[in-house]
């Protein structure tokens, strides 16, 4: 029988979160096999532990220009965003403006995300940049 439980140097990893990470892992490997249009459809259309397996594989194996590439972080971080996982939201959400630095739907939910952290003047800094993408966006 397989012992889920595992000592590390703080104590004992909970059967909870080894039952998470196996599930994570035999899902990831379930979806990486399907393909990049099988993928892409994962990322665009479902929800969740879902579309993060569906987006994963296309940002690892670059199924893409940075354009297309640029919506796969951002669809992934907005998921991680609905799970509450600000910080790998933040993260997705600034690689996906360093492909594409127009995008302002991306820059919005920086802005929220610091806002919720506290962060007065990282949401400042994403207000002004929002503003400058619009105002030349206008012109």
């Amino acid at each position: 029988m397989l012992h889920l439980a595992k000592l590390h140097p703080t104590g004992v990893q909970t059967t909870g979160s080894v039952i998470l990470s196996l599930l994570f892992l035999i899902g990831f490997a379930g979806i990486a096999a399907s393909g990049p249009k099988e993928d892409w459809s994962a990322c665009r259309n479902l929800s969740g532990i879902d579309a993060i397996l569906g987006c994963t594989p296309i940002l690892l194996h670059k199924h893409g220009d940075d354009k297309k590439l640029s919506r796969a972080f951002y669809l992934r971080g907005l998921n991680y965003l609905n799970l509450r996982d600000l910080k790998r939201a933040e993260i997705d959400f600034l690689d996906s403006i360093r492909l594409n630095p127009g995008n302002t739907i991306a820059y919005e939910q920086l802005n929220f995300i610091y806002t919720k952290w506290g962060n007065q003047s990282a949401a400042v800094q994403i207000r002004q940049r929002l503003r400058d993408l619009r105002e030349k966006a206008g012109k």
